[in-house]
């Protein structure tokens, strides 16, 4: 019976990790060529950058679904309106066209 072992790559500190998962456990077994770390300042700089990209991205969502509210309200107003031109008109449902 052959051993069979996971292996996968740590995004945190890039040693490959081995896991075994008849036993559960697992172990790092080479270290991989370190990425250059990045001190504190440096992550912190880069997280106030992602969070005004991320806001961005957000304020820009909210007002796409504020622009498509007002045009659903629009044509709802406009439908309203035409069915009280016309309250003896039904609306054609397909079935209805056979």
């Amino acid at each position: 019976m052959s051993e069979r072992f996971y292996q996968f790559d740590c995004p945190c500190c890039s040693k490959r990790i081995e896991f075994d998962p008849r036993t559960g456990k697992a172990r790092a077994v080479k270290v991989q060529d370190a990425k250059a770390s990045k001190d504190f300042d440096a992550f912190l700089a880069d997280q106030k950058t992602e969070s005004k990209r991320l806001e961005s991205v957000f304020g820009q969502a909210v007002d796409q679904q504020k622009k498509e509210k007002n045009t659903l309200d629009k044509l709802f107003e406009t439908a309203k309106e035409d069915a009280k031109k016309n309250p003896d008109e039904k609306p054609t449902r397909p079935w209805d066209l056979e």
